[in-house]
């Protein structure tokens, strides 16, 4: 299982956001510092200016600024947002995807679901502040 490069570069959007606190970030600046190309960065700050992540500021001086506080942001809330699933196999998404139809008792969905959920956990538990964290100990 991989996520897209769009999740990742979602994260990474948000992470520099946070780090930058309270100022705007210009598209640039995104992009320099993230590595995350225009192309992608707008097509990722177009969902999470949807999902409420952050804002664009328009004007001198303005760009991209975090308006959620990144204690409070998953790295779930922002791979829901750009990943078309959470599932890690279609058999947990939709039972009829099963060609056994044996969703029921099937013991590898069984296995499957304790897997995503203990993912989902993870990814929920997971924060951009923690990252943030991780960063400033890298430093």
């Amino acid at each position: 299982m991989q996520f897209s490069t769009t999740s990742d570069y979602a994260i990474r959007t948000v992470l520099y956001l946070a780090l930058n606190s309270g100022s705007c970030a210009t598209a640039n600046e995104v992009e320099k510092a993230m590595g995350v190309p225009s192309l992608y960065l707008n097509k990722v700050t177009k969902k999470l200016k949807q999902s409420g992540i952050l804002e664009t500021v328009r004007g001198n001086g303005g760009g991209y600024r975090l308006i959620k506080d990144p204690q409070q942001i998953s790295l779930y809330d922002i791979l829901s947002l750009t990943e078309q699933s959470m599932e890690i196999n279609g058999c947990l998404e939709n039972e009829s995807f099963c060609s056994r139809h044996a969703a029921a008792t099937c013991p590898v969905r069984k296995v499957y679901t304790r897997i995503n959920s203990a993912l989902a956990a993870a990814l929920k538990e997971t924060t951009i502040f923690q990252l943030m964290e991780d960063a400033a100990g890298d430093e």
